[in-house]
């Protein structure tokens, strides 16, 4: 059996722990979803400043990713005040939802009138839950129907 795909995400570069949540809803859904877990080097070779860099993270994160979140079936977002520090869940979300991806999200102490009008556009389809157990829940109930 072929497992759909699952994509996480949410706050990586800015986030004070961007595993921890993604690593439990791993351990709970492996078994059922192919649970796509897109993690930035922690040291990467070149410096922001570095001309070399922005290539590089385009080739090693931005390529690899969008390819990700094209060819999962499931899309799930945990957002936070980290997330608006960058653009990489933004963009991911955008994607997700140009190509209609079943779309769930987790509003992490943060209110959805603070949010980016096109954030929020963006989320028009999806299924919002509000914790990270509801989302593992959530994901559960689908592939066991």
């Amino acid at each position: 059996m072929i497992k759909k795909g699952l994509y996480l995400s949410g706050s990586i570069e800015f986030a004070k722990d961007p595993e921890g949540w993604r690593n439990k809803m791993y351990k709970a859904l492996h078994k059922y979803y192919k649970v796509i877990i897109p993690l930035g080097d922690p040291n990467p070779p070149f410096e922001k400043t570095e001309p070399e860099y922005k290539g590089w993270i385009r080739e090693k994160y931005i390529m690899t990713d969008m390819v990700d979140v094209v060819t999962a079936s499931y899309f799930f977002v945990k957002f936070d005040s980290a997330v608006f520090k960058g653009a990489g869940t933004v963009s991911e979300v955008t994607a997700a939802s140009f190509f209609g991806k079943h779309m769930v999200y987790f509003l992490d102490k943060i209110e959805e009138v603070n949010m980016p009008s096109w954030t929020l556009g963006c989320l028009a389809n999806a299924y919002k839950v509000n914790s990270i157990e509801e989302a593992i829940e959530y994901f559960s109930n689908i592939v066991n129907k």
